[in-house]
């Protein structure tokens, strides 16, 4: 029997290892032989081999004709077709948007006046990094291999099957020990690219060939690399590295060479510096103090530069050989405007010393425990997480516990379902990262678009309306037994929540509450230790259970709004339909009283509501959700930071006005323009508390000016550092901004300002400002207010001149010991007259 299926590539970068791992892994399920065509350029790929997919070169928009063959070939098709329709999307990777090397290098002002040395380079992992220069110059195995001698088939054969286990073997203890999200993905991806049956069968012909291991191995990898680099996309191309990393391994071991043996590496801070690298070398370099990477040659989508920014390692690509750096002489890269200092001066390493230390504190102040509205009011921001070696990333993002634990990525893609044991592992350990946070983990959430092929569900006309998740727990009642039992282990020693997915009606949870006693009476039997008290919640998912919060909340400990499946429920409107993306809209003012009403019903039964769905990580609706009083957002790790910042800007009762506001509106569209008005008109108070700097360790004036500019971006005051340090340094050019009394007030007019704002900065030490013959400066007022402020903008300058004039408000500046009191006497004695200033 023959099937076929004919589709375009909708993923804009290909079908890459990603998406390419996805279909061969699908398509392995099945005995049916399976092959997708390129209706572009002809080639057929077997649909069970990553680099056959990759070698095809399945472009965007490429028509592409999938055929199965065999006994279960319409099942194969039917897996392969939902695969490619409904889950392929979230396989796309995220393109790093960089300068193009050589374009214009944007380094602010204050550091050019100090007239460092440097190479311009392409940013492609942001971070500053100061270090030793070590260059890593690869040997070559090519040479060592060419001069090999055939044996046998036999012999070649066993030797290759034996380098290629071992390499196996070292993968696998990477991914055991792998608690980084982005190099497990990529450890796993080399795995299959090492097991790929495309690439065993191409490398055993070439040694029935005639060539020896070493031999057949460069053969079949330059091979590829021919292929691949034909491509016009990049992200294809650069898939080369992937290959050639996991043949120079094989090559290491079947030559008797290793890494290491390459030279040795540095004991203190250092830089490496390199043609290229692959992916275990960067590995390998990690075992010694590493600071940062230069490479001549890396594109914006090697997974070199995945590793690097998942792991905070700067890098930098750059023209290395005219650039004059000296083995181990000290060198600083900045990730984020694209150069490579060197030759430096003792000036230059204090500047950068400093700028990598105001980045480290900008990054601990978004890491504070609770995020908090204006009138401290608490929201707790929590991670949306799926495998338990993303814990580390979210803690680094500030996250304060896990909202949602996806628990049924565990059970997908295996041949059966993980026992008891496997789980109580995987959620202890993720609970154990966020310990004593909460870690709410969902039950088994499958069905729909989560198919489990070891539970032989039958296909239905429409999944998501039929037989999934909390739907299938009695008929799966073993499976469920066993999640169960393993998350009320881990609570003996951990902060876990349990959420139950999909619950429809008041009759689904009560049978969930009655299978969780009898599970909990079970386990007091056989003596097991757990959390009698443990807090169960569920999900509002269906709209029908928002209308029975008054039942279900009797014994409900919280309830987290789903507002994803939740929206397509409440519009019947399928999220995935492109024609009916005018639809799905979570700004529909029907669906915004819905979410009130799920609120206020919870909230007058003391129940507290989270929400994990999509709308929490999109900072434009944050007031949204404080003004529906939601008390926890659950949402994506690398999206905590600017929630989080977007929430201790709020104002609650301006919030409640707002959805006020929205909730009367007739559509999604008049409810955007409100709200994009509502932002338009949020005006800042001038001054903040976190603009006070108080004992600063300034040598010059470019360094006070860098930090004031600092703090006024860390405060979300600016859309470009760089361009309002540029025109706060046209003033200086023109005049000197030095009162007298010690003061200095720096100021501009910038288009580049948000918000009107004044910083203070107080020295540790006087220091000169300019060439000026008035003497020393100790106290720093920088003004910045927007375009167009011109009027305002004198007033303030004018009224701090006269301030300055008098003795107690001087003395008062240089003896107040907290940055709140000077705060208060800004606003008091300096801004009193001034509010009017927006």
């Amino acid at each position: 029997m023959s099937c076929q299926y004919r589709f375009a590539i909708s993923l804009q970068q290909g079908l890459h290892a990603r998406p390419a791992e996805a279909i061969r892994s699908t398509a392995s399920l099945f005995s049916a032989d399976i092959h997708l065509s390129n209706g572009r350029n002809g080639r057929r790929a077997d649909a069970k081999s990553v680099l056959s997919i990759l070698s095809a070169d399945f472009r965007w928009l490429d028509e592409c004709l999938l055929e199965t063959s065999g006994a279960d070939s319409q099942e194969a098709l039917d897996a392969l077709t939902k695969l490619v329709q409904e889950d392929l999307a979230a396989r796309e990777e995220p393109l790093v948007e960089t300068e193009p090397q050589g374009s214009s290098l944007r380094l602010p002002r204050s550091l050019r006046n100090l007239k460092p040395d440097f190479i311009a380079a392409r940013p492609l992992a942001e971070g500053v990094a100061i270090g030793r220069a070590f260059f890593l110059r690869t040997p070559s195995f090519d040479d060592l291999a060419s001069q090999e001698v055939f044996t046998s088939t036999r012999n070649e054969k066993e030797r290759l099957d034996k380098a290629m286990e071992c390499v196996k073997g070292k993968l696998l203890a990477h991914l055991e020990l792998q608690e980084n999200a982005e190099i497990f993905s990529i450890m796993k991806t080399h795995l299959s690219l090492l097991e790929d049956r495309d690439w065993l069968v191409h490398l055993r012909d070439a040694i029935a060939s005639g060539y020896t291991a070493s031999q057949a191995v460069m053969r079949i990898r330059d091979q590829y690399k021919e292929l691949l680099q034909q491509s016009t996309t990049a992200y294809l191309r650069e898939r080369w590295i992937d290959i050639h990393d996991i043949a120079e391994q094989v090559l290491e071991n079947l030559l008797g060479r290793t890494i290491a043996s390459k030279r040795p590496l540095p004991e203190g801070p250092f830089i490496c510096l390199a043609e290229s690298l692959n992916p275990s070398e960067l590995l390998w370099l990690r075992s010694a103090p590493l600071q940062g990477l230069c490479l001549q040659e890396c594109g914006p989508t090697s997974h070199v530069v995945v590793m690097a920014r998942s792991l905070g390692i700067p890098l930098v690509v750059a023209d290395l050989a005219s650039g004059g750096i000296r083995e181990g002489e000290e060198i600083i890269i900045e990730g984020r405007w694209g150069a490579i200092f060197h030759s430096l001066s003792p000036v230059i390493q204090r500047y950068m010393r400093r700028e990598a230390s105001l980045i480290r504190s900008q990054q601990t102040q978004e890491l504070c425990s609770t995020a908090r509205t204006h009138p401290q009011v608490p929201v707790m921001i929590r991670a949306n997480i799926g495998f338990r070696d993303e814990a580390p990333a979210a803690r680094i993002q500030g996250a304060q516990g896990v909202g949602l634990l996806r628990t049924e990525l565990l059970f997908l893609n295996r041949d059966q379902a993980p026992d008891e044991e496997e789980q109580y592992r995987d959620y202890a350990a993720v609970a154990a990262s966020f310990h004593p946070e909460p870690v709410t983990i969902r039950t088994l959430d499958v069905g729909g678009d989560k198919e489990l092929s070891y539970l032989k569900i039958p296909p239905e006309a429409n999944p998501f309306l039929g037989y999934r998740a909390v739907r299938l727990y009695d008929e799966y009642s073993t499976l469920i037994r066993h999640q169960i039992r393993a998350i009320l282990r881990v609570s003996a020693q951990f902060h876990v929540r349990i959420m139950v997915p999909m619950i429809s009606c008041l009759e689904e949870w009560l049978s969930f509450r009655a299978r969780l006693e009898s599970i909990m009476q079970e386990l007091d039997q056989e003596g097991i230790a757990f959390d009698r008290s443990i807090r169960v919640g569920l999900m509002v998912e269906i709209p029908s259970i928002a209308f029975a919060l008054d039942k279900v909340c009797v014994n409900c400990d919280f309830i987290s709004l789903g507002t994803n499946d939740l929206l397509q429920y409440f519009l019947a409107c399928d999220r995935q339909s492109e024609k009916l993306a005018y639809l799905y809209d979570d700004l529909h003012p029907s669906f915004l009283r819905l979410l009130r009403k799920v609120v206020q019903d919870a909230h007058a039964r003391g129940v507290r509501v989270s929400l994990c769905g999509e709308m929490g990580q999109q900072v434009d609706k944050v007031p949204i959700l404080l003004g529906l009083g939601v008390d926890e957002i659950s949402l994506s790790s690398q999206k905590i930071p600017d929630i989080r910042m977007a929430v201790e800007r709020q104002d609650p009762a301006s919030c409640v006005q707002l959805v006020d506001r929205l909730l009367a509106q007739g559509t999604a569209h008049d409810v955007k323009t409100v709200l994009e008005c509502f932002w338009e008109d949020q005006a800042r108070d001038l001054t903040d508390v976190d603009l006070v700097i108080l004992g600063a360790d300034c040598e010059n004036r470019e360094e006070a000016i860098r930090e004031l500019v600092h703090r006024l971006d860390r405060n979300g005051r600016t859309r470009d550092s760089i361009a309002l340090e540029e025109d706060i340094w046209l003033r200086e050019d023109v005049y000197a901004t030095q009162l007298g009394y010690g003061f200095a007030v720096p100021h501009c007019k910038s288009r580049q300002v948000t918000a009107n704002s004044i910083a203070f900065l107080r020295l540790k030490a006087p220091i000169a400002w300019g060439e000026s013959s008035a003497g020393t400066v100790d106290c720093i007022v920088l003004i910045a207010m927007k375009e167009g402020a011109t009027q305002q903008h004198m007033k303030v300058i004018s009224n701090l001149a006269r301030k300055v004039m008098r003795e107690e408000f001087r003395h008062a500046l240089r003896t107040e010991n907290s940055p709140q009191a000077i705060h208060a006497l800004l606003c008091q004695d300096l801004l009193a007259h001034e509010s009017g200033v927006q």
